[in-house]
Parts: structure tokens; C-alpha cells; sequence
């Protein structure tokens, strides 16, 4: 069960079209609020996908940020540039992948891991 996390509604869908296709059951998130409490109730999380930017004064750097050592694999994702202050420390905590992305990428992405 891949949790994702990302506020657009539109890119959340095709995201999600995209993990599903790939065999995952997906639950949705569009806040960090949102996204602490699904892992806290549903157990059956297995890996987080979140963009960084998110609405709300949270980011997905702070979502992976707040989790414990022993939490599921997380993954961001963002269209912020490399030099970005947020892109740099989100680095430095989980994989980014960079927007846009396709099926074939997204797939590789969280198979490399």
C-alpha cells in the first residue's frame, strides 16, 4: 500500500494511475496533517511517495523528516530545481525524483531503491 502524497488533484490522479498500474494499492494525501495521520492509522503503509511542496505550512521534507528511523522507504518528488534549498535537504533524507515523470520512470525509480 504506497502512500501518496500531493496536493494537486490532477497530478495526484495520474500518479496514482501510474502506481496502480504498477500493481500498488494507493491512499491519498494532499497535506502533511493529512499524511501523519494516515500512517499513524493505517498500518498497511508500506512506502510514502510525497512531493515536497505541498499545500499548507508543511513540507514533504518535513513529512520524512518527522518519521521515525525504523518508518517504510520514502520517496519525494518535486519540480523544484537541484539548488533549491528544500530539493537540497529533501536529498539528503530519501530519493528525488524530478518532475515531470512517466510510468517507466516512476517504476524505475522505486525499483532502483
Amino acid at each position: 500500500l504506497v502512500l501518496l502524497v500531493e496536493d494537486n488533484p490532477d497530478l495526484r490522479g495520474i500518479i496514482r494511475d501510474m502506481l496502480t498500474d504498477m500493481g500498488h494499492s494507493v491512499i491519498e494525501a494532499a497535506s502533511v496533517d493529512e499524511a501523519r495521520t494516515l500512517l499513524t492509522e493505517v498500518p498497511e503503509i508500506s512506502l510514502v511517495l510525497s512531493d515536497i511542496s505541498l499545500e499548507g505550512e508543511a513540507s514533504g521534507v518535513d513529512l520524512i523528516r518527522g518519521l521515525p528511523a525504523d518508518a517504510v522507504p520514502s520517496y519525494l518528488m518535486t519540480s523544484l530545481p537541484q539548488t533549491h534549498p528544500l530539493y537540497i535537504e529533501g536529498a539528503a533524507r530519501a530519493p528525488v525524483l524530478s518532475k515531470p515523470f512517466g510510468a517507466e520512470q516512476l517504476s524505475a525509480f522505486l525499483h532502483a531503491r
